[in-house]
């Protein structure tokens, strides 16, 4: 579901990055200080509007900022934030929130049930707009009628405020609602931080703090976080950081108290690993697929490249997957290898007219070191010349969204993650909403298993191989490398540890 964490575009000045490996080096030992936190991070977190979250480096930044209603980051339970409690119908069509009065957004304003619905109407208005579906809102009664960030209670009955409750009515159940809304995507905006009649976010690199910490700065080298000794000490670790520096410096990795990572390498001694189960999922994306002319063009040619792609990357060491979804979900299997098809490059179309274009992928995540290596490969089988184009995560997702003829490139190295435990939401959120990782339909066959009411999963994981834009690489566990100083135990690691509140040294 998350848009890829791991993509990344680093240029580093040496000086600077020096000076800012030894600023981190003094921050790492939090045995003897509760103080600060170093985190580094694989690209640089880049907006606070919620309607961004779903890039990982937001989880890690932004999400002690922006508070959700609920959360499922503390271990073993989901917990109330804002809602005191709730209650559910028993068909799951109507929830009650009581929300708590005592919280406040950093600035002092209370955080009041009519904020919330406020934040979540200008989620739905800009949702309808794009034409997303995630899941929830455009599930909610009223929302086909929705005109306006500020609509007309009568016509959006489902999303109310009774006193100190917000009430949400659906047209279908939603049993799962809780883990829904615990999601960043959800969370508690402040109204002077968007526009009260377009919903857009006003500034990129501000919000008003509804979560336990605060931004203190945030330029083109990191991000600084700092406590809000004001929100409740029982929502967060008891010896939680009182400030949090994220970095995106490849020079500061090793030297970070938390770095993003995943399972399979190894950050060096006193490092231990928090991550989800192997959920996690490294692909190639064929950008350009829905440009005319462009070598991502052809079904044929794409086909071809795959093969050669998967050929390269076993010759340089590497054992790629063949099935997009986790062979933990039941009923995944793999696709047929490379190895049992046969193609004619001969064959190929405008194989001597383009370049090919790809984005070199400088990141630590499973067999990204072959990308660039294989792509080569192709280039040279296919005598395509090679053309690396360097492109932030930001605007790796511009491309996606612009659609043709904006492609600048064509292959991509990205990643994503799926709950293995609960696939069908996801599985539509990766296709249907713009927030996500908008995976693509060549043809509209995905679409007509979405809409049924029980997924296929294997079905729709043969259409992405048959269509050939997505080339599976990788299952993984991702997660974060910490120091054996500090306290993990709060945090429910099913899930990606996101919310830093839960961090702390284990004096």
């Amino acid at each position: 579901m998350r848009k890829s964490g791991w993509v990344v575009s680093i240029c580093a000045i040496v000086l600077l990055a020096m000076g800012l490996g030894l600023y981190f080096g003094n921050l790492s030992n939090l045995k003897d200080s509760n103080q600060n936190l170093s985190v580094w991070t694989t690209s640089p977190c880049y907006s606070a509007d919620p309607l961004e979250y779903d890039a990982f480096v937001h989880h890690v930044g932004l999400r002690p900022v922006l508070g959700t209603l609920v959360t499922q980051y503390r271990v073993g339970q989901i917990v109330g934030t804002f809602a005191k409690k709730w209650t559910a119908s028993p068909d799951f069509k109507e929830w009650r929130f009581e929300i708590e009065p005592g919280f406040t957004f950093e600035n002092g304003d209370p955080i009041t049930p009519d904020v919330i619905l406020r934040s979540w109407q200008r989620m739905a208005y800009l949702q309808k707009q794009r034409h997303s579906e995630s899941g929830f809102l455009e599930r909610l009664i009223g929302f086909k009628a929705l005109t306006s960030i500020d609509p007309d209670q009568s016509s959006w009955p489902g999303l109310t405020v009774d006193g100190q409750t917000l009430v949400l009515r659906f047209q279908e159940g939603m049993p799962k609602l809780l883990e829904t809304i615990g999601f960043g995507l959800y969370s508690v905006a402040h109204p002077s931080d968007y526009d009260s009649k377009t919903g857009q976010w006003n500034k990129a690199k501000h919000a008003i703090a509804s979560g336990p910490y605060r931004i203190k700065e945030w330029n083109t080298e990191r991000l600084i976080l700092s406590l809000r000794k004001e929100y409740p000490e029982s929502l967060r670790h008891k010896f939680a950081a009182e400030q949090i520096t994220i970095t995106w410096a490849a020079s500061d990795r090793l030297n970070a108290d938390v770095a993003m990572g995943h399972s399979t390498e190894k950050l060096g001694p006193n490092r231990n690993f928090h991550g989800s189960v192997p959920s996690g999922i490294a692909y190639v994306r064929c950008l350009s697929w829905s440009t005319p002319g462009s070598v991502c063009n052809n079904i044929q040619q794409r086909l071809l490249m795959r093969d050669v792609f998967y050929s390269e990357m076993e010759k340089l060491g590497g054992s790629p997957v063949r099935s997009f979804f986790p062979l933990a979900i039941r009923g995944i299997k793999e696709a047929p290898s490379a190895s049992d098809q046969k193609h004619d490059l001969s064959g190929s179309t405008e194989k001597k007219k383009q370049n090919l274009r790809f984005r070199p992928s400088k990141i630590p995540a499973p067999m990204s070191s072959l990308f660039e290596p294989a792509v080569l490969g192709i280039a040279s089988q296919f005598q395509l010349p090679p053309e690396p184009i360097e492109l932030s995560q930001a605007e790796v997702y511009e491309n996606i969204e612009a659609g043709p003829p904006h492609h600048k490139v064509d292959l991509v190295y990205l990643s994503t993650g799926i709950l293995i435990d609960a696939p069908t939401d996801d599985i539509r959120f990766m296709f249907l909403s713009k927030e996500g990782i908008l995976l693509p339909d060549v043809d509209g066959s995905i679409s007509k298993e979405l809409k049924k009411e029980n997924l296929d999963f294997q079905k729709i994981n043969e259409l992405i191989w048959d269509q050939a834009v997505i080339w599976p690489l990788a299952h993984f566990s991702a997660g974060l490398w910490a120091s054996d100083a500090l306290d993990f135990s709060l945090i429910n690691t099913a899930l990606p540890p996101t919310e830093l509140q839960w961090v702390g040294t284990t004096q």
